[in-house]
This record gives C-alpha cells, structure tokens and sequence, in this order.
C-alpha cells in the first residue's frame, strides 16, 4: 500500500448510484412515477443566456417543444433565475425552498405531473440542470419524476487537450489551414453535457507565436463557442523546454568552457584532445573489438544499415564498452538500430564502477516497439567531478526473441569540436591566453569561419574553424582557451527537447511579450497555462552561468516575468505551470539538471524560499496512486506556501478518483484537469472525471505515508497499538531480509547480472541489490499471494538506498512499498471485495 488513508462518511449526497446519470447529483430523491412530455413547452427569461439553455433542450427532446417568455401555464418546463418574481412565485406555489449556498452553477430541479421547474442563481445553473433533466428523459418522450439539488464540489472542471492526439485538437481545413471543425464542436458539446467548464488547450509550441497567427481565427471560433457553454478556454503560451518555434541563438546551449587549442604552422587553431570516435569497431566489422557481450549478444551478416555486419540481440542480452573519462568532458553517443525498440544507452561511473546517471535513447512506441527501418539514435552526457568512466551499452526492450540488430556505433567527445556554435550578440567564441589575462579580439587577432548550424545536432555538422590573422597578438604555436555554446540534444528521439535561454532577453522581447499580448486581446483568458514542465538542461548556457543565478532563481524569473507582463495588460489574468519543476516531491526536489549539462541545485526552492509569484496556479500531476504519498504531500506544499492549485490525474480511474478525494472542499485547491494525453479511451475516462470532480462521493481526511520511523522499530511514527505489535501483527513477508538469498521470492527480470545478494544490509546480514534505468531494469516479486482481511489494516514498507546522485543520496531510508489488491480471480477491483496483496518492488538496494 502506498500510505495509509481513511474518507470521510458524512459528505451530503444521497443519490443511488445505480443512477445512470453524469455526472451523479449531490441530491436526488425518486418520486415513483413517470411523466409524459407530450403537448409541453419551455418557458425562461427572453435572455440569450437563458434561451440558449432552452434551445439545447428543445433541440434535444424526442418530440421538440415550443419556447416562450415565463407565463403562468401547466405543462411546461420552467427555465428561471430565482431572483425573478415570477419564478420566486413558482416555487412558493410548489412549497420549494431554494438552498443558499449553491453559487452560480449549483440549481434544483422538481418533476411533477404538470410542471417541471430548474431554477438557478446564474444561467450556467439553469444550463447544468437541463443536462440532468435531459438524462433522465426516456425514448417515449416521457421524464422520470424526481427532486433534485444539485452543486460541483470543484470550481475548475476540464480536459487538457494536446496537440494532435485528440479528437478536440485544431483541425485543418481543404487548404490546409487550422479550422474548428463540427467533430469538434460535438465533442465540447459532450464535455458540456457531464457539466465540465474548462479546456486547456495544450500545444507542442504554445500558440501565438509570430508564425502561428493562423490560428488566431479558429482560436477565437472556439472561445465563442465554450463561452455559450459556459466553458472557459486555457490557452498555451511557448514551451520552455522546446525548440520548435525558437531561433537557434535562443536555444540554451551546452557551455563549452577553457578547452585548450594551438595554432599550428597552417595558421588554424586545432583542439588539444581532438573530437575523434572513440569506438575502434562501432560497424562491428572487425570482430566486436573492444566490445563486451552477453550469449544473446552476436555479429551477423543478415543484416546491415552499412558494410557486411551489424551486432544482433535478443532477450535480456546486451553489449558494452567502457572508456576512461574527466569531468566536465561532454559525450555524445550515436547509432544505427532496428527490430525490437533498440536502446542507446551512456552510464556515468564513478571510480568503483557505480552508475551515477544514465541517459538512453529509444523508440518509445505505445503499441508497437518494433522499428522495421534503420533508425538513428543518439545520446548526450556531461561527466561530472565524480565521473571517471563512460561506458556505452546496447541492449533491446527486454523479454523479446526477436532478434534486434544495432550498427555503426560512434562515440565522441565534443569540447573541441566546435559544432553547432551559437554565435549572436549575447554569446559568441572567446578565445584568450592560457591564464586569462588577455581575450583576443575577432577581425584583428583570429577570424571565425563559420561551420554548418542544426537545430537537430549532428556529429557530421562542419565544425567551425578559428584562424590567426597576421599581424595580431596571436603567435604561431600558441596555446590558447576557447569558450562557446553549442546546440546539442541529449537524446535524438527527443531532439527538440531543448530549452530556451531564459537569460538572453530577446526571448522575452521578441517572442513571449508579444505572444501574450495576442493571447489576451483576441481570446481575454483568466488563466494562460505556460509550459514549463519537464524542463531538461537548463542553466548551463554561458549567458545563465555568467549570472551566477540558481535553477531555482531563474525558473522563477521566468514565470515572474510572463505573469507580471499579463498583469499589466489584464489584472484578471494569471499564469498557470505545471508543479514538477517547482515541487520537492517531483522533479523539483532533486538535482535534476546534472544528468542534462546543467547544474545542481533544487529548483523547488522557487518555491520553498518563496522566490515565485503567489498568483501562478500550480497543476499538480501524478499519474498513479504508486504516488499517493507525493500527491498527498504535493498539495499540502503548495497550500501551505499560499498557491492556488489544481489536481490532474490522467486516464486510470483509479487514480482520477483518488484524486477527486484528496482535493475536495480543500481552501486552496481551485479543481481538477483530467490530463491524459489521449493514451486511455476518453469516452471512458472523460465521464468518470466529471462525475467525481463535480461530485465526490468522499473526502480523505487522514493520511500517512510512512515515510517516518525515528526509532527503526518497524513501526511509522504516530501509530499507536493497544497490544503488542510484533505479537499482535506478525510480518507477513517470508524471508523479508533476504537471508535466505531469494526463497520464496520470483525473480521477473534480471539486468546486468542482478537482483543478486549485497552484504551491505539494513538489518541482518544480507540485502537485496538492483540495477536499473530508464524503462529497464531488475525486478522481483514474492511468488506468492497473501490472503488479507477486510477492514484490517496492512503496512507495507523496507528499506532501501541508492548510490544514484540523481534520485537519492547516500545511506539507507525507510520507503514505502506498491501493492496491488486482487480480487479471488486475481484481477483489481474497483469495488470492496475479499482481496489478496500482491507485492513487488525493483531499482536500488533493499531490506
């Protein structure tokens, strides 16, 4: 289990859930009979909001019905804000007394035999209860008589659609320009149905930008159309971590600092350490020199991307080789791969071969891992001050027996290359004396000839070229030091995965300022989402690293900057970013730039140290309840810190439910975006949002992670047993501490030579050890199930460590375990049921 948690019983909503309406009313009770619809009408206020309402239902009814102005007559359906004389003498005349307290979306519905009244604070209530009348409507044009009270739980109720993977997504037209398409139409009008109120419409680019202008037309069409709905639209704004629509100089580069260079007789400056491939027999051509392989691991001629032979691997093989390395030296790691979803992995290592941090190129394919074409990889990794061994390692998505075949592999160190230079006004090459003292001056000491430039870097980009000038203080033979910024990706699958210079202010200027101001004069939004997620080696360009600023401090000068800019064109509009850069629980917390070329340093101290704007609404994102303990923590932080927040799972219900109750009738938590990237069914998971983000059934209301256990007794902290515990509550685990090697535990997956058995234990003299990274790695799980009662409370915890400065520091920590509840045939349910726990855990050391 992942923590332990108790809800709340006393939540008011009395309505069965056997009900099949979406989202499920707060109040509902059943009056027994049916009433036929036959020969009414509508009446509502002569009001367009109000009569749009009234034409939904009319457009929607088996037989149409008549609209009119509020009158006095039976057989209608009455549509009226209860602040009309009218429809205050409505209710009196039926006994209704309408609640306080429901707000602008909240309404009541009454059916009786001849009069049906919906009566609101706000027009979007009276809309919201058409959507609950029309639910219970039957195929003979008859109603099922009910009486009905009805609010959300949640303020923010809405979808994030994402480019291209969605149904809602900006079509194209014949011509090939964006359109708002009637698909589109029909499907907002479904998410205005389950009474949903928002959609964030998300964009690899963010819209705006100077070359995304023809979407200004059908952006427009689509707020027009939400805003009848009562839906708001969120808009994107640029992705920091993008590269699409970014001008080269922008890019943040990789700082390339102090590498030495001599001019030789021909007057061309040539690197010390000169950017050759490593690899002696990358095409494998010559017997697998220099390479370590596994049995699965073998040279063949079947196939080739170039020469006679290529490397094959099936199953759990793999091939390696390890060179030496210095830090700060930058690798870059490229190759040929077909068949099973080859990966191109590089391992920095420290002077005891430890994997300090990895980085690995793949096909990362939902439903097909096979590549039937040579593809290329490629892999980029700084060595930091612990890093004294590179090794390159191949191996294909593990359990396969197809055969993967990987060619042409090449390895090289790219300080001295000088590929990809970033030459602008705010960086350029520096070339100095070997102490510093003296920077020489381009067009009077050396000139620059230019080489090749690639937003998709390449190790065959032509490099550029320095040459001494006659005349200047450069001599023949002189060593120098060279400085410059270079595009490159850290992996080609992902190569426009770069961020943008958050120091150059030409990115404010000329692209953010002006995209804002586009956004708020044609769509007027209260939230523009900024996409600041996921960011992956920012900090690291001369122009960053110059300032001397933390990940922290120029994270949040980003978001300081964007949202005061919108202020000052509207004081209504706020910014919104996602929480992972910004959260101690995600990847905020950890050095997460290192692995990148970036810094150390936690860039959730924006936060912490209060360096962030309160008016950014925080998204928290977790996508499985293996993550209750930081969703729980998460949104505690950023309360406690004074933010607004909303929650988003994605397609597991599971999860959507969970957070449904976490977040409920919380002060800062301003509601939930189901956030699925369009992987799961929507028409599944869509209305499972909307019935518990408008109506949660429970509210949670204790939880402990067990992440504390001060005393090492086994036992979280604050628990407290009236018997004793080990007597009362034996373990369950059969050989828990691995004295026994591995009995009574399956091993599922083994990688590099692991799990096996460590004598570096928590407790007795034995633990179990795990190598993983990326998507692979080692597992085991007990080869048994354990039969569990219900209503008793299970713990499930150990203990771990890791040598991995990315996720973890030095020495043992007590962790949380995942289970899985199984019902007697072994599937997991969703309802209470007798339930078996199913136990596994992977990665690290454990005890």
């Amino acid at each position: 289990m992942a923590g332990d948690a108790s809800y709340s019983e006393d939540r008011t909503f009395e309505t069965p859930d056997y009900l099949d309406i979406i989202p499920l009313p707060q109040v509902i009770n059943e009056k027994g009979f049916y009433v036929p619809l036959d020969g009414w009408h509508i009446e509502t206020h002569q009001n367009e909001r109000y009569m749009f309402s009234a034409r939904w239902l009319q457009d929607r009814m088996v037989s149409p019905l008549t609209i009119t102005g509020i009158g006095n007559s039976v057989n209608r359906i009455l549509l009226g804000n209860i602040n009309d004389a009218q429809v205050k003498a409505a209710l009196k005349d039926r006994g209704i007394e309408f609640p306080a307290g429901l707000g602008e979306e909240g309404y009541i519905l009454d059916v009786f035999n001849d009069e049906i009244i919906i009566a609101a604070n706000a027009p979007n209530g009276i809309f919201y209860g058409v959507q609950t009348l029309l639910q219970l409507l039957r195929y003979d044009n008859s109603v099922e008589a009910v009486s009905v009270t009805d609010w959300p739980d949640s303020k923010i109720r809405g979808v994030v659609i994402s480019n291209r993977r969605s149904p809602l997504y900006i079509g194209k037209g014949n011509d090939d320009k964006p359109v708002f398409t009637e698909s589109q139409k029909e499907y907002i009008d479904k998410l205005a149905a389950w009474k949903m109120n928002t959609l964030l419409l998300f964009d690899r680019d963010g819209f705006m930008w100077e070359s995304d202008t023809e979407y200004i037309e059908p952006l427009v069409e689509i707020k027009q159309y939400l805003d009848k709905r009562f839906m708001k639209l969120i808009p994107t704004i640029g992705a920091l971590k993008d590269f699409y629509n970014i001008p080269f100089y922008l890019g943040d580069g990789w700082y390339i600092q102090d590498e030495e260079f001599v001019f030789g007789t021909d007057n061309i400056a040539k690197p010390i350490k000169p950017s050759e491939n490593m690899v002696i027999d990358g095409g494998f051509e010559a017997g697998g020199s220099g390479w370590t392989t596994t049995n699965n691991a073998q040279i063949t001629s079947e196939e080739a991307h170039s020469g006679q032979n290529s490397l094959s691997i099936t199953g759990w093989g793999n091939a390696y080789i390890v060179f030496d390395a210095e830090p700060g030296d930058i690798y870059h790691l490229s190759g040929y791969g077909r068949g099973v979803s080859p990966f191109f992995c590089l391992y920095a290592m420290d002077s005891e071969g430890n994997i300090l941090y990895s980085l690995c190129d793949y096909a990362n394919y939902v439903n097909n891992d096979y590549v039937t074409y040579w593809r290329q990889y490629g892999a980029t990794i700084r060595a930091n001050e612990n890093t004294v061994k590179i090794k390159v390692i191949l191996y294909p998505k593990y359990g396969y027996s197809e055969p993967t075949y990987f060619d042409d592999i090449r390895l090289f160190r790219l300080n001295g290359a000088l590929k990809n230079v970033i030459r602008t006004a705010t960086t350029d090459i520096v070339v100095t004396n070997m102490d510093k003292s003296v920077t020489y001056m381009e067009g009077i000491d050396y000139r620059i000839i230019n080489g090749t430039t690639s937003k998709t870097f390449s190790p065959d980009l032509e490099s550029f070229i320095i040459e001494r000038l006659p005349g200047g203080s450069v001599s023949q033979n002189q060593h120098v030091l060279v400085n410059y910024d270079s595009i490159i990706y850290q992996k080609l699958s992902n190569g426009q995965s770069i961020p943008s210079c958050i120091s150059d202010e030409r990115l404010f200027t000329d692209l953010y300022y002006p995209a804002i101001s586009r956004v708020i004069q044609y769509l007027r939004p209260e939230i523009i989402m900024l996409r600041g997620d996921e960011i992956r080696g920012f900090n690291r360009d001369s122009r960053d690293v110059k300032r001397g600023v933390t990940n922290a401090q120029l994270y949040a000068e980003w978001v300081n900057k964007l949202d005061s800019y919108a202020k000052s064109l509207d004081p209504g509009c706020r910014v919104m970013i996602w929480d992972d850069m910004v959260s101690p629980y995600h990847n905020g917390g950890v050095d997460y730039q290192l692995k990148y070329g970036g810094p150390p340093g936690q860039s959730a101290d924006a936060v912490r140290e209060d360096m962030l704007s309160k008016r950014a609404v925080i998204d928290v994102w977790w996508y499985s309840d293996d993550y209750f303990t930081q969703m729980a923590d998460a949104t505690r932080f950023f309360a406690s810190k004074g933010f607004k927040y909303v929650g988003s799972p994605w397609y597991d219900l599971e999860n959507i439910r969970s957070w449904s109750e976490l977040i409920v009738d919380e002060l800062q938590c301003i509601g939930g975006l189901d956030t699925s990237w369009h992987i799961g069914d929507i028409d599944i998971h869509y209305p499972y949002f909307a019935d518990h983000i408008w109506n949660t059934r429970y509210k949670l209301i204790y939880f402990n992670g067990f992440e504390n256990d001060s005393d090492n007794d086994g036992v979280p902290d604050s628990w407290l047993f009236t018997k004793d515990y080990e007597e009362e509550s034996p373990n369950l685990i059969l050989n828990p501490s691995f004295e026994s090697d591995f009995d009574n535990w399956k091993i599922y997956n083994t990688y590099e030579n692991t799990p096996d058995i460590s004598l570096d234990s928590y407790d007795g003299s034995k633990s179990a050890h795990f190598i993983s990274h990326s998507s692979s790695g080692s597992t085991i799980s007990i080869d048994y199930y354990i039969n569990v009662v219900p209503g008793k409370r299970y713990v499930w915890s150990g203990c771990g460590k890791t040598n991995n400065i990315i996720t973890g520091t030095e020495g043992w920590h007590r962790l949380y375990g995942t289970g899985r509840f199984l019902n007697d045939s072994y599937q997991r349910p969703y309802a209470d049921s007798n339930y078996m726990l199913d136990i596994g855990f992977s990665s690290g050391t454990h005890d």
